[in-house]
């Protein structure tokens, strides 16, 4: 796929992820995103749909009371969207012990919105930004400096998701 459809189509994803996530959005709950994280232009390699489950699974068992809203699969992969009536800081912090339970879960990535659609991120609850699949250092930061090629990030990725192929 030419660079500029690949760019179009993850943008209509996001965007169309982004009026899901405002129209499931209510007052006095707090809302999980849960989606994957995966560098490069294949969003949905094998092994990512089982380890989103997985990651669903996780959440569903550490918060009972956690209703599953919608579910899909677009440009940027799988995703699913659940709702829970608790402290959104609290579920931010559920949400992170599943993104760090396994190596693999460090592909996962579970936003958490408050209520009116307020996203909470890893600095609010005072921690640091996530770390690069490769090096220790803020993902964001190796990704805007290009510190790694798409082969090593997805080798990396291909490993992470051994496990979760059949």
């Amino acid at each position: 796929m030419p660079y500029a459809a690949l760019r179009n189509s993850l943008l209509d994803a996001r965007q169309r992820r982004d009026e899901t996530l405002q129209r499931q959005s209510c007052a006095g709950c707090g809302t999980i995103f849960i989606s994957l994280n995966i560098p490069g232009p294949q969003k949905s390699p094998p092994g990512s749909c089982a380890l989103l489950d997985w990651g669903r699974a996780r959440l569903h068992a550490l918060l009972p009371a956690l209703v599953q809203l919608e579910r899909g699969r677009d440009a940027l992969g799988p995703w699913a969207l659940a709702r829970a009536e608790a402290d959104p800081g609290a579920l931010k912090e559920v949400a992170l012990s599943v993104e760090t339970a396994l190596p693999a879960a460090r592909l996962l990535d579970i936003d958490v919105y408050g209520p009116g659609g307020a996203p909470l991120d890893r600095s609010s609850l005072g921690l640091p930004q996530r770390p690069c699949l490769l090096c220790p250092e803020p993902a964001r930061q190796c990704m805007r400096l290009g510190h790694h090629n798409a082969s090593q990030l997805q080798r990396r990725v291909h490993e992470l998701l051994a496990p979760f192929r059949p």
